[in-house]
């Protein structure tokens, strides 16, 4: 479960409902200054998800991201180092629990040799691509795995960010 940090997503009042894919509700913040809001959780799908990164300031993070940060079986990135360093950053800052997730780097160096190695990870597993900053795919290894992903029709989502 993540806890909402006000610091890094200010604008919740901490009267949010946080709901399944079903509508049931998982749990709640009470404030009675402010109307509920209702905020979906990510359904558990087996699927790869291209997850945006901050460039430079943390409170651009979405709770998306770190839902699937959370729930990530393998965690792909273009340098392990960079996307662990971000984790202990979230850790600290938005209560983000550390993931129980296998972290290997994807990048142009490597990423033809590890789709081999995945491809059933890919069919299985929640699988996140993270890049080091910004929004991957764009021209980066990221574009490597979704013409896999649309090749061997495996899902996909792409998160929305910076």
């Amino acid at each position: 479960r993540i806890d909402i940090c006000n610091e890094c997503h200010p604008f919740f009042t901490g009267s949010e409902k946080i709901v399944d894919v079903a509508g049931r509700v998982e749990s709640s913040r009470a404030n009675t200054n402010s109307p509920d809001t209702v905020l979906p959780v990510r359904a558990e799908l087996t699927m790869l998800t291209l997850l945006p990164t901050p460039i430079g300031n943390l409170r651009d993070i979405s709770l998306r991201a770190l839902d699937s940060f959370q729930s990530a079986d393998l965690i792909l990135c273009e340098d392990t180092r960079v996307t662990k360093r971000l984790l202990r950053l979230l850790e600290k800052c938005c209560g983000l629990s550390w993931p129980d997730s296998v972290f290997l780097s994807f990048n142009e160096h490597n990423g033809s040799k590890r789709l081999r190695q995945i491809e059933e990870d890919l069919r299985k597993k929640n699988v996140v691509f993270a890049s080091d900053a910004g929004m991957p795919a764009i021209s980066d290894p990221g574009s490597l795995l979704v013409r896999y992903c649309i090749e061997k029709n495996i899902e996909y989502d792409v998160l929305p960010g910076p």
